[in-house]
């Protein structure tokens, strides 16, 4: 009798081994169906059980109701940004034509036959079409660059020189600012591969914000270990706060200061997109040398 009972409970042992087993090579595999759903979103797929069992039949078909709802809401966010894109690049098509004939004929008024009054207008109006001009053209590279619409032409680049000529074409606004400049960058050649227009639009974004921002100084520093190149842009600065450089590369974000200093918010978004695209990173912080902040900015490419 005795050994009829341990024969039982040994069974039952069993069973219950075979089934503890069982259910964790089923969540073991659903736990690895999650993480390749996860991976495509998109595609229909659905977590599927192994082994029979009602409570886990229940857990998964609430999983894979909650993966339909996420599938759904990030389809119709994925549409209602595509046409959000579209938008902005056919009112950007829209509006170049008519702007462009109106810088036009702002360009053939007669200067001579005005007085200073209507010469200072004149100008402010000049400034403020060319303003809405450069707004016109960065949302319609953003709108490109999001949709994957903005060809870029990845050939070898030597990176200082580049950045040398960018900051030369900068010189005449610098020297405007009166800033102090401090310039570190070693004549050897630094290869990397970009697109030249799209790296040089990169520093062009980096040194307008520095123009913009900067207070009394203002530096540009390439250093390489071989193997990826780092360019640092750093300003003082009184009008950006660590709050600011947490969000300082999302789309249309403003301080309260930046409005008064017409930025655009598009500057940064657009710089970053275009280096990510070209293998690189970008990254800010605000860090202080004695009590004054400065805002860094660091560009990282890959060294061929």
């Amino acid at each position: 009798m005795y050994i009829a009972i341990l024969l039982m409970v040994s069974l039952a042992a069993l069973w219950l081994l075979m089934r503890y087993l069982a259910l964790k090579r089923t969540i073991r595999r659903a736990n690895t169906q999650l993480l390749e759903i996860s991976a495509q979103i998109e595609e229909n797929y659905i977590v599927k059980l192994e082994a029979p069992d009602k409570d886990m039949e229940k857990l998964l078909m609430t999983i894979n109701e909650a993966l339909d709802a996420i599938r759904r809401a990030h389809m119709n966010y994925r549409q209602r940004e595509q046409a959000f894109q579209s938008q902005i690049e056919n009112i950007s098509h829209d509006l170049r034509t008519p702007l462009t004939s109106v810088l036009g004929y702002l360009e053939l008024i007669d200067t001579s036959k005005l007085d200073d009054d209507d010469r200072e207008s004149l100008a402010v109006v000049k400034n403020k079409a060319h303003y809405l001009q450069r707004l016109i053209h960065q949302f319609y590279d953003l709108s490109r660059l999001t949709a994957d619409d903005y060809p870029l032409n990845l050939v070898p680049v030597d990176i200082g020189k580049l950045l040398r000529e960018s900051i030369v074409g900068f010189y005449q606004v610098l020297e405007k600012r009166s800033l102090a400049v401090d310039i570190h960058i070693p004549e050897l050649p630094c290869m990397v591969m970009a697109d030249p227009d799209g790296l040089e639009r990169v520093f062009y974004n980096f040194l307008q914000n520095a123009v913009r921002y900067a207070e009394y100084t203002f530096s540009v520093r390439l250093e390489t270990d071989g193997q990826s190149v780092d360019i640092t842009f750093e300003n003082d600065t009184t009008v950006i706060d660590a709050s600011d450089v947490s969000r300082i590369f999302e789309r249309f974000y403003m301080s309260d200061s930046a409005r008064s200093h017409g930025n655009t918010g598009l500057g940064l978004t657009i710089a970053r997109q275009l280096t990510e695209k070209m293998g690189g990173s970008l990254s800010a912080q605000l860090i202080k040398k004695g009590e004054q902040p400065y805002l860094q900015l660091l560009c990282k490419m890959p060294v061929i």
